[in-house]
């Protein structure tokens, strides 16, 4: 859904229409932004696993480089990984992950080709292993249980 002009790269009703969804049942709900800067981050308080996806030669290396998408992310995807160019932008967010504080929870970077299903299992093995380790740690409980912009909390 569009935005409407909201700031934050999600629309006012998102988090809404993510509860509506996961009380009538769905295992797993996915969320698509409009895309995310340094402000537009409000995802990451509705989602248990934030995915940010980069493509070679769209110019994501510099999206790549703001903080804002760097503390965002649960797991880093390079989709087209069959195009020129991944290399770089793998190594490119390689680099910053390593900055990371030492002990800080380090994100996967998954290489995907998403026409031909090139990299999905280990995608999904990916979340499932963030998702496993946010479980065991009760941070995946602590976000569901975060008020989403205005809505009730997620039982």
């Amino acid at each position: 859904m569009a935005t409407r002009g909201q700031l934050g790269g999600v629309a006012a009703a998102t988090g809404h229409a993510i509860t509506v969804l996961a009380a009538s049942g769905r295992d797993v709900v996915l969320v698509e932004t409009v895309g995310v800067g340094q402000d537009e981050v409000d995802i990451v308080g509705m989602a248990d696993v934030s995915l940010v996806v980069l493509v070679p030669g769209l110019g994501d290396e510099v999206q790549a480089l703001k903080a804002g998408i760097m503390e965002i992310a649960d797991v880093f995807v390079v989709n087209k990984a069959d195009r020129e160019g991944k290399e770089r932008v793998v190594a490119q967010v390689e680099a910053l992950l390593s900055l990371a504080p030492e002990g800080a929870p380090r994100p996967a970077v998954v290489e995907t080709v998403a026409t031909t299903d090139e990299g999905i299992a280990d995608l999904v093995a990916a979340i499932e292993a963030f998702r496993s380790e946010a479980d065991a740690v009760g941070r995946a409980r602590t976000k569901r249980l975060a008020p989403r912009a205005g809505c009730s909390p997620m039982p």
